[in-house]
C-alpha cells in the first residue's frame, strides 16, 4: 500500500486540567447568579397563587354573609350547633354533607358551599387542607394525641393509611367569629352557658390587646356589661377594607419532650380556635404569629411557617383585595379586632406585641 492510499490519522489534542477547571467556574458562576432569581421567581409565584387562594375563600365568606342574614360564617353560625354537646344529630350530619362544617370554628366548609367537597368529614377535613395548601406551606401535621373524640381517632386511622395531613395555611382571625353582644357570666371559652345560646346570645370573645370600655369602675365576672355594637355580621363590620378575612398562618408547633411537634386539633368542636382560626398577630403569645419574646409555645419557631412568604403575611380582606405584610406592619390592631374596640396599651410582650404599640397607645379606640 502506497502513503497515499493509507488512511489519513487525525489526532484530537482533548481538555487540559486548567481548562476544565475553568469551565466548571465558570457554570458555578452562572448557577449561583441564576439560583436567587430562580428562588425569587418561584416565591413571587407562590405568593400570587396565595393570595388568589385567600381572595376566593374571602369572597367565599363574603357570599355566605349574604346568604345568611349577614353572619360570618364559624362559631357564631354554621358552628354554634357543634358546641359542647348541644346536638350529637348535628354532629353525625357532619359525616353525610359536604356542606356541613368540620369543626365548630370551621369557617372555610361553608364559604366554599356549592364546591363539591366530601360527603364524608374525614376525607373532607384533608380536602381543605390539601386544596387550600399554600404552595409556600410545606409542613405536614399530625393528630393532636391529646384529642379523644371518635373524629380525632378516625383522623388518626385515615393518617395512618393515607399519610399525614398537610399543615393548615389559612386562618380567620377569631375576634371576628366571637366577639360581639353581651353576654352574662364569665367572658372566656367555657362561660358561655348553653341555655343562653339557646336563648339567642352570641359568643364573646376576649382578647388581652383590646378593652370592651374605656373608663370607669372594674368590671366584675357575672355582671352584664356594655360592648360595642359589633356582631360577627357583615351589616357590624366597620372599615372592611382593613379587617384581615383570612391570613396565611400556621397551627399548632409548639416544643414537645420528643423534641418539636406540628399537630392539629381535629375534634368536632375544637379547642381554643380550634385548627381555623388565629388570635390575630397583634397578642404577643400568639400561637401562630407570636415570636420568642411573647412566650409563644414553639418559641417563635412557628414565626417561619405563618410569615412563609419572604417574612410576609397574605392577608385578604372583608372587602375581597389582598395584600402581602411585612412581620411589622402585621401587628396592627387594626387588622385583627373589630373596629371600637379600645386598645389596651399593655407593654406586657406576652400580652401585647411591642410592634402594636407603634400604632395605638392606650386608650386609644381602634378604627
Amino acid at each position: 500500500m502506497t502513503n497515499a492510499m493509507k488512511p489519513t490519522l487525525l489526532h484530537r489534542r482533548g481538555f487540559t486540567l486548567v481548562e476544565l477547571l475553568v469551565v466548571v467556574a465558570v457554570i458555578a458562576l452562572l448557577i449561583g447568579l441564576l439560583l436567587p432569581a430562580l428562588s425569587k421567581a418561584r416565591q413571587a409565584s407562590w405568593t400570587l397563587v396565595a393570595s388568589s387562594m385567600s381572595r376566593q375563600l374571602a369572597n367565599g365568606v363574603i357570599a355566605y354573609s349574604e346568604s345568611n342574614d349577614s353572619w360570618i360564617p364559624g362559631i357564631n353560625s354554621s358552628g354554634l350547633k357543634l358546641y359542647g354537646t348541644l346536638d350529637t344529630a348535628y354532629q353525625d350530619r357532619m359525616n353525610s354533607s359536604g356542606e356541613m362544617p368540620v369543626q365548630m370554628w370551621d369557617w372555610m366548609t361553608p364559604a366554599l358551599w356549592g364546591t363539591d367537597l366530601p360527603s364524608d368529614r374525614t376525607t373532607r377535613l384533608r380536602a381543605l387542607l390539601e386544596r387550600f395548601s399554600d404552595p409556600a406551606m410545606r409542613q405536614t401535621s399530625i393528630v393532636f394525641s391529646g384529642s379523644s373524640d371518635r373524629w380525632s381517632t378516625l383522623a388518626t386511622e385515615d393518617a395512618a393509611k393515607n399519610g399525614p395531613f398537610r399543615g393548615v395555611s389559612f386562618l380567620m382571625p377569631a375576634t371576628f367569629q366571637w366577639f360581639g353582644r353581651d353576654m352574662v357570666g364569665s367572658e372566656n371559652f367555657s362561660g358561655q352557658g348553653l341555655g343562653e345560646m339557646l336563648a339567642g346570645d352570641r359568643l364573646m370573645g376576649f382578647a388581652y390587646p383590646t378593652n370592651r370600655f374605656a373608663a370607669g369602675p372594674v368590671i366584675t365576672t357575672n355582671a352584664r356589661y356594655p360592648v360595642p355594637s359589633y356582631q360577627p355580621r357583615m351589616s357590624s363590620m366597620k372599615n372592611a377594607s382593613q379587617k384581615a378575612a383570612v391570613a396565611t398562618g400556621f397551627r399548632y408547633l409548639a416544643n414537645g419532650p420528643g423534641g418539636t411537634v406540628a399537630d392539629f386539633d381535629a375534634t368536632a368542636q375544637g379547642g381554643l380556635y380550634g385548627s381555623f382560626c388565629s388570635a390575630g398577630a397583634t397578642l404577643g403569645q400568639s400561637t401562630e404569629y407570636g415570636d420568642a419574646t411573647g412566650g409563644n409555645p414553639s418559641n417563635g419557631q412557628n414565626m417561619s411557617l405563618s410569615y412563609r412568604h419572604a417574612g410576609k403575611l397574605v392577608i385578604a380582606f372583608f372587602d375581597g383585595h389582598a395584600d402581602t405584610v411585612s412581620a411589622p406592619d402585621s401587628r396592627n390592631p387594626t387588622y385583627w379586632y373589630p373596629s371600637g374596640y379600645y386598645f389596651s396599651g399593655s407593654t406586657n410582650p406576652r400580652n401585647v406585641h411591642p410592634d402594636a404599640l407603634r400604632f395605638y397607645k392606650a386608650g386609644d379606640r381602634i378604627n
